[in-house]
């Protein structure tokens, strides 16, 4: 990562600093060094966080977090939609509509909505 801001790889950042370090990459690449030598000197100097992939126990939490947060998801909106489907609504729950006579109910309707 580009330790200006650890927002992008060096590959693509285009502060000096990640400049700098591409240009560190390829003449370490170069000189022979390994891919693991190469990243054992940036964590020196940078710390772990300067890998996009960390190793050890970051990155089993970088990747548990995501998957964590999946699972509990998945688990309320289980929940949120058996809650939903378990709700009864039997006829005594609804109030019945008032009956009216027919005639008095064409004059209701004539006297709100108007003749056409």
């Amino acid at each position: 990562m580009a330790p200006c801001c650890y927002s992008q790889t060096i590959d693509v950042h285009m502060s000096q600093e990640a400049l700098d370090m591409r240009s560190e990459v390829e003449a370490m690449v170069a000189a022979g060094k390994s891919e693991s030598e190469i990243v054992a000197y940036y964590k020196a100097k940078y710390g772990e966080t300067i890998v996009v992939v960390p190793d050890g126990a970051a990155g089993k939490v970088a990747f548990a977090v995501p998957v964590l947060a999946a699972l509990i998801g998945t688990i309320f909106l289980s929940w949120f939609l058996r809650r939903g489907t378990s709700v009864n609504l039997s006829a005594s729950t609804v109030a019945p509509a008032p009956e009216l006579p027919p005639a008095e109910l064409i004059h209701k309707i004539r006297s709100e909505v108007g003749d056409f």
